[in-house]
């Protein structure tokens, strides 16, 4: 690995999406930060009015790969779609809530859109329409996390109070129930029944929704998690609010590398062919080639 590239931004990092011709970048502001690939700044825009910041580690703004949609959170219980190209065009902001949004998700080939909010509610809308498809029932908390498996058919939608429901979007029903021992930070499906989850205490959560149970759980991480991407068919990357990430095996369901890297508390983390974008808390995102070796951080095995 080798940092190739900064940018230093004001606010802490909130997204990141990359393509083939663009960088974008959110601060928590809610400011679209849009680069092209020489780096250059083509424009620098507000997209809401905002009464306060978005935590800088919420899971409530996420992009769409295919068009560049991008979904903030809006304090007056509501969410604002854009597109951003050349220029940024709101496409709606009648999507109401009953609460603040505070988890946000564009499913696997951007059918779905949804969204969980304050009130323990999830809904999940065509991606194309903006239509309802289906309201999931009330947790007993805020949705904090959302994850959805490869073939759309599981939604998991995490609750502030240690409870998990995965969500059979094809039947229109409840799969599977069950707790963590701690609070779930973020989730994602390892195959399309395993799903794989870091909790704030630093555990390594896998719950396999076919057979029911909890296949593997270990407190890990020696740092709060804020971050997961799969790094490869080998390694799912873990990132934290902390000075480290973490490269966990999920063949052997160890941690094969600890990466030190030079600012504290990932916000925001994207992999585009072979470079990473890690965004930080202090508004500070750094452009990675994976093609170096790992000689611009102290690797630990």
């Amino acid at each position: 690995m080798q940092i190739i590239h900064e940018f230093r931004l004001s606010y802490p990092i909130s997204a990141i999406d990359k393509d083939e011709k663009h960088l974008t970048i959110i601060t928590n502001d809610i400011c679209v930060h849009h680069y092209n690939n020489d780096n250059r700044l083509l424009y620098k825009h507000p997209l809401t009015d905002l009464t306060k910041e978005i935590h800088a580690y919420s899971n409530s703004v996420s992009i769409s790969k295919d068009a560049n949609l991008i979904l903030p959170t809006c304090t007056q219980k509501h969410v604002q779609l854009y597109t951003v190209n050349d220029s940024i065009k709101e496409v709606t902001s009648e999507l109401n809530q009953d609460d603040e949004i505070e988890a946000s998700l564009f499913s696997k080939n951007n059918k779905f859109l949804i969204l969980g909010n304050k009130a323990g509610r999830c809904n999940i809308y065509s991606r194309n329409t903006l239509s309802p498809v289906l309201e999931l029932k009330p947790r007993p908390d805020y949705i904090n996390a959302l994850a959805i498996s490869p073939t759309n058919r599981y939604l998991l939608a995490s609750a502030y109070n240690k409870s998990v429901s995965v969500f059979d979007i094809s039947r229109a029903g409840n799969k599977t129930f069950y707790r963590t021992k701690s609070v779930i930070v973020n989730s994602l499906f390892l195959n399309n029944h395993q799903i794989l989850s870091v909790l704030q205490d630093g555990a390594v959560n896998i719950y396999d929704i076919q057979a029911g149970e909890k296949i593997f759980e270990e407190n890990l991480l020696p740092h709060w998690p804020s971050h997961l991407i799969v790094y490869n068919e080998k390694y799912i990357l873990i990132s934290t609010r902390s000075y480290a990430m973490y490269f966990f095996n999920i063949e052997t369901y160890e941690i094969d590398f600890e990466v030190k890297l030079s600012y504290k508390g990932v916000t925001a983390i994207q992999r585009h062919e072979g470079f990473l974008y890690v965004g930080y808390y202090n508004g500070t995102v750094q452009v990675i080639d994976l093609n170096y070796q790992l000689n611009a951080f102290e690797v630990a095995r």
